[in-house]
């Protein structure tokens, strides 16, 4: 039987001139080996081992836009374009559960997506992003309780999402005093801004993944090492 897994990435509603951007990287080293031109990292860890991100992100001063990919499945480890282990490691997390506070030396950051992470807690120094506008923590292991007063320092937050994430009335009330703020805490939150009809299932094998658009399945495909990405197959609804 096919196995099919709906990814709730697919969901979340993306800034349209952050997407345009085409110099985006996926992995740390790779991104500082080219830190002038990193607007943009995906880390996917469906295709790289768990370890921590180090402080070694602070160098990325031209970052724009930074988001973690959990890890779905199992991939194999290849080394010189051959499998030498069934698992890229042994480790059962899915994804860090920390970033460094050197992240908030990317003062260009404009966008942070860390849903479906088992990140714990934010940055301590996070209000240091004054060019913040997006944060993104859905189904994420953030307590927003304990995040509160950092997600309040934000000077330009525009929107947060919090889909599968405890708030009760007063800590809504209190995102609420931030002017503007665009609050989605449900799905219900989406249905006005999700089209169907542009979504993409991505192919690997006997596993399929839904992806809201083209860009967000064709930068899953374009994260996946050693070329693998040449095998995925793209469907769009009616070629399914």
């Amino acid at each position: 039987m096919k196995k099919f897994i709906g990814v709730i990435i697919g969901l979340i509603i993306i800034n349209s001139n952050i997407m345009s951007q085409n110099t985006e990287y996926y992995t740390v080293d790779e991104a500082i080996q080219n830190k002038e031109n990193a607007i943009s990292l995906f880390l996917n860890y469906n295709f790289q081992e768990v370890k921590p991100i180090t402080n070694s992100i602070s160098e990325l001063t031209n970052l724009e836009e930074f988001r973690i990919f959990p890890r779905w499945f199992d991939f194999p480890k290849i080394e010189n374009k051959k499998v030498v282990s069934e698992k890229l490691d042994k480790r059962k997390s899915k994804t860090p559960n920390s970033i460094p506070n050197g992240i908030t030396k990317c003062q260009n950051l404009k966008l942070i997506d860390i849903s479906n992470s088992e990140i714990k807690t934010l940055p301590a120094d996070l209000e240091l992003l004054t060019n913040l506008e997006i944060l993104i923590l859905n189904y994420s292991q953030i307590k927003l309780s304990n995040e509160l007063a950092k997600i309040m320092g934000l000077k330009n937050i525009k929107e947060i999402q919090l889909v599968g994430i405890e708030i009760n009335n007063d800590l809504k009330s209190e995102l609420e005093k931030i002017p503007e703020l665009k609050i989605i805490a449900s799905v219900e939150d989406f249905e006005n801004q999700i089209n169907e009809d542009e979504q993409v299932d991505v192919q690997m094998h006997a596993t399929y993944m839904v992806f809201q658009n083209e860009k967000q399945a064709n930068r899953f495909i374009n994260s996946m090492p050693h070329g693998l990405g040449k095998n995925a197959k793209k469907y769009k609804k009616g070629n399914r």
